[in-house]
């Protein structure tokens, strides 16, 4: 509930595309809009699916990327185990998501600092303050996050958290990658034929998806 609380009242925040339409929240969807999403990519998760080769070749190179990390001389003494597996998580999750690299897999294991940065909205202890400001005084946040301008600098220092509010970094991050999804060439596709947005952009036409509906679906899985 908090978590859907703070996306729904910090959608307008990542970009102005958003702003102009806050499909961004999946909390605005319907109930059978998400009941055919979910059925959509229910295959994706199955069992039968996990275990194929796809998913486990995913797995195995993103421990071979942690291993790597391990061995290398400058991390045996400043390893912080906590941030480090988040971030295998999240290249693990963004690979399933998008596929490869070119289309939105991170690479924050070998150190690419974008993506270790997405998490660090997540992990900014102000984020709980926040989640109460949008559980229990949610017109005030919408409105503290909406601002642009003057009057954007004018509430900066009342804000609960800084910009950029919890799950910012994800939700910009995953418009990114639908874009460059959109905009690639069939064989780029192809290499992302068993990823989640390609599932997704399967069906955008049948189902009616705008790019955002599919960004916003991105995002709401990591």
């Amino acid at each position: 509930m908090v978590r859907a609380a703070v996306w729904r009242e910090t959608a307008s925040t990542p970009c102005s595309t958003c702003t102009a339409r806050k499909t961004c929240s999946p909390s605005l969807a319907s109930q059978i809009m998400r009941r055919r999403k979910r059925f959509w990519h229910m295959h994706a998760y199955s069992k039968s699916a996990i275990l194929k080769s796809h998913t486990t070749a995913i797995i195995k190179d993103k421990i071979k990327d942690f291993i790597q990390l391990l061995a290398r001389p400058d991390s045996a003494n400043r390893m912080e185990i906590f941030s480090t597996l988040h971030n295998y998580s999240m290249d693990v999750i963004t690979a399933f998501l998008y596929g490869t690299t070119e289309l939105g897999a991170t690479t924050a294991l070998l150190g690419t600092l974008e993506h270790v940065q997405l998490l660090g909205d997540i992990m900014d202890p102000n984020r709980k303050r926040l989640s109460w400001f949008a559980v229990h005084l949610p017109s005030f946040v919408s409105c503290m996050y909406t601002r642009t301008g003057l009057s954007e600098r004018i509430v900066e220092p009342v804000l609960p958290m800084q910009k950029p509010a919890t799950y910012n970094g994800i939700r910009a991050h995953a418009l990114r990658a639908m874009e460059q999804y959109r905009d690639a060439d069939p064989d780029a596709k192809s290499k992302a034929q068993d990823s989640i947005i390609a599932r997704l952009w399967k069906v955008k036409g049948s189902a009616a998806l705008s790019d955002l509906d599919i960004a916003s679906e991105a995002a709401d899985h990591l």
